[in-house]
């Protein structure tokens, strides 16, 4: 150090000597570029620079190589130094240079990982966007580390982490991973970097909302809100709209009408002033009801400005076919139009039976008045078709019909809605003629209408045109694809016409636009059962027990299906819930009876059968009504007028499948009283009368033995003749005539007296006694 200072003493001003290498001075901005090297390290200087840097305790970290040191041979020491230092700061230089390229391309695909997974979110791969975004968080932390190693920290972008840090947390919230995005929005909030994540306080009470936690909710918004400046109006009435959705969640409609209210002085708008109405009618508050009405009905309409309208009404009267058509923002506002006055039209169907409890009438009249004041004719004459439907909803028909028939000249839209209800009406009541002449009214009123093609089908349907029908039906489909009364109703066709294959395929598609409809998922079932497609017609039923859970016909043909297919386990589950859920059930009943019986499990059948018959407490088995039947023939053939011929009293069923099944465990004498009931109510019953002559037989109740054993017999005797004096009349009656009516010629009789049938042996006490 001393000669090199003695050198440059020697030289004129401190410069230099020749021909020793000075290099490059030092640099003093604090990013690395491409041919330097850090200030305040050794090697920035020549040995004879005239003014070098004071040097610091930190030395660099430069390397040389042996052949280096070696290859300075003869050159001075200070030569060699010079050059030593000059690739020292090379070296350094081309390391940074690496070291900023790979920081561009970290950046840079951390970029295109962001927009990924918001691509993938926006087509519904929330899963491929959780991915995409959790790669893009983890290189966002590798450049950071790589800046920081570089010496590069105040370089790291605080808005890119932002991104990243989002970027995540709505990927996880589109993938319903709730927990994991609100961890990402508290690790945002507690970095205190972003002083614009107040904001995100929205975000996570959205969360909060979606998992019904809304006191939490609330409490976010809150927050939220008192972070949003006043210059973002809009984000501000949509915070105080959430809070008010999560009071109306959470029943609270007080604090939820002031969130409302608030909206309504400093951004009034349509759906703010429905959600006012809905609090106002779940409070029972009429005054409000009418305010908040009054309230929406003064919301500014979304119209074009006059001239506008003007042009477009010119083009209208002129109908040029090369007219303008209406751009994007013509058909936005038509939109929004509508939609402002479907919740108007809702709200008024809403609050109008409540307005006046004593008179639920004077509220449509009331809502008329306001809305034709407002400039709603249209709106005022669909509120008149709700208050028909009203009267319909209460069963006062004459009043519904004589509402529908005024709109005979109202304009065609509002008529043909009329005449769909009055033929609906006139079909209900078996009025054929009037209901075909109310569809064709409607037909012609509207004949882009598909409710009017689907009601002209109806009365078809009833007609038993199912062709006519399912060709208005399909028409109805051509103009609204998505008509749920014309796919269902042309699938019902279709299978009255034997078709199932189309008419399954007709309920499939009804599916499809409604899930939850539980009468196609009926048909379907019994469609694919039709087709012989036991496991679909399983998957349908399956579906709909989703929807019913506990309907007894749903679980009993579940478990028919089942039974049919060999499943007796699940088949015998399915009944026994059915039996559960209604004991009326004759077909679960008489199923888990059966069943029971066939396992001689007979004990286990009684409660089934003592059910059924406390619903059947007076039916006769088949074979009882059989002989009823040709018995009463018979006699009526006999004589054309009769007096009191058999007690018309008979027992039903069940309480003989009782009694067979006590009598079959050996509870004997329980039997002998199930069958002594049976024939109090049924004298005439052979079954009864039989058991009860070998029970008593067995008990030793030698009086009893004989009277059943002669009550018995006679009963055959009787059986026997009726049989033969059936087949005899049927040879001259003509078939198909009623018994009330029938006549027939009596048999030729001898000294006058009264004879029997051939070939019937009654006895004197059946014996048919003339007037």
């Amino acid at each position: 150090m001393a000669s090199q200072q003695q050198q440059r003493a020697a030289t004129p001003m401190g410069g230099p000597r020749p021909g020793v290498f000075a290099g490059p001075p030092p640099r003093t901005s604090v990013l690395l570029s491409k041919g330097g090297a850090r200030p305040g390290t050794a090697g920035q200087g020549s040995a004879g620079a005239p003014a070098a840097r004071p040097m610091t305790s930190s030395k660099g970290a430069g390397y040389t190589s042996t052949a280096t040191r070696s290859g300075s041979g003869g050159m001075p020491p200070s030569t060699a130094g010079g050059n030593a230092a000059a690739g020292g700061a090379g070296s350094s230089g081309s390391a940074a240079a690496r070291a900023a390229e790979q920081c561009e391309a970290l950046e840079e695909r951390v970029h295109q990982l962001l927009e990924d997974a918001a691509a993938r979110v926006a087509a519904g791969d929330a899963s491929g966007g959780v991915d995409a975004a959790r790669d893009a968080a983890q290189r966002e932390q590798r450049l950071c580390a790589l800046l920081e190693q570089s010496g590069q920290g105040e370089q790291i972008s605080l808005d890119l982490k932002f991104a990243v840090s989002l970027g995540l947390a709505a990927a996880y919230e589109a993938n319903q991973q709730l927990g994991d995005a609100l961890a990402v929005y508290n690790q945002i909030l507690r970095s205190r970097l972003f002083p614009q994540a107040g904001w995100l306080r929205i975000n996570m009470g959205a969360i909060h909302f979606a998992q019904q936690d809304y006191a939490q909710a609330v409490k976010q918004f809150r927050m939220g809100l008192d972070t949003t400046p006043p210059a973002y109006r809009r984000l501000r009435l949509n915070t105080m709209r959430n809070i008010g959705l999560a009071a109306v969640r959470s029943g609270r409609y007080q604090e939820a009408t002031g969130s409302f209210a608030a909206i309504m002085q400093d951004g009034p708008d349509h759906q703010t002033a429905l959600n006012l109405v809905l609090c106002a009618v779940a409070a029972g508050d009429a005054d409000l009801m009418r305010q908040s009405f009054v309230e929406l009905l003064q919301v500014p309409p979304y119209t074009d400005d006059p001239l506008a309208d003007e042009s477009s009404a010119e083009e209208r009267d002129r109908n040029l076919p090369g007219g303008s058509e209406p751009d994007a923002l013509h058909l936005h506002l038509r939109r929004k139009q509508a939609e402002a006055e479907g919740y108007i039209l809702t709200a008024a169907r809403l609050i109008a039976p409540l307005l006046q409890p004593g008179s639920w009438s004077a509220g449509f009249d009331w809502c008329r008045e306001r809305l034709n004041a407002a400039s709603y004719g249209t709106l005022a004459s669909e509120v008149q078709l709700a208050r028909a439907n009203e009267h319909l909803a209460r069963k006062e028909y004459a009043a519904a019909v004589a509402l529908l028939k005024e709109f005979g000249r109202s304009d065609s839209r509002q008529r043909a809605a009329a005449a769909v209800n009055l033929s609906t009406l006139s079909l209900l009541e078996g009025q054929m003629e009037a209901a075909a002449g109310y569809g064709d009214c409607c037909c012609e009123a509207d004949p882009s209408s598909p409710a009017a093609l689907v009601s002209r089908g109806n009365v078809h349907m009833a007609a038993g045109q199912a062709e006519a029908a399912l060709q208005l039906y399909e028409d109805a489909l051509q103009l609204d694809g998505s008509c749920l009364q014309a796919l269902f109703n042309a699938g019902l066709a279709c299978r009255d016409l034997g078709l199932p294959d189309r008419a399954l395929a007709l309920m499939q598609q009804l599916l499809h636009a409604s899930p939850g409809h539980a009468e196609a998922m009926w048909q379907a079932a019994e469609l694919c059962e039709e087709l012989e497609d036991g496991v679909r017609a399983l998957d349908w039923l399956t579906r709909l027990l989703t929807r019913a859970p506990h309907d007894s016909g749903v679980l009993s043909r579940l478990g028919a299906l089942h039974a049919k297919m060999g499943d007796e386990a699940e088949a015998l589950a399915c009944y026994s819930e059915a039996f559960a859920s209604d004991r009326a059930n004759l077909d679960c009943v008489s199923w888990l009876g059966a069943h029971h019986v066939r396992r001689q499990d007979y004990l286990a059948a009684v409660p089934y059968f003592e059910a059924a018959g406390r619903v059947q407490p007076r039916e006769a088995s088949a074979a009882t009504c059989c002989w009823l039947a040709g018995w009463l023939e018979a006699a009526f053939a006999a004589a054309p007028v009769v007096g009191p011929l058999l007690p018309l009293r008979w027992c039903s069923k069940w309480p003989l499948m009782v009694a067979g099944c006590l009598r079959r465990v050996g509870r004997l004498e329980a039997a002998l009283l199930r069958y002594r009931e049976v024939y109090r109510m049924a004298p005439t019953n052979t079954e009864a009368l039989r058991y009860l002559s070998q029970l008593s037989q067995e008990f030793g109740l030698q009086g009893d033995v004989q009277k059943f054993s002669s009550e018995l017999a006679r009963i055959e005797r009787m059986q026997a003749a009726a049989a033969g004096a059936a087949g005899t009349a049927a040879a001259g009656v003509r078939p198909g005539t009623a018994l009330g009516r029938l006549t027939a010629q009596r048999p030729p009789t001898s000294g006058g007296r009264a004879t029997a049938l051939p070939g019937l042996g009654l006895p004197p006490a059946a014996r048919v006694q003339r007037t």
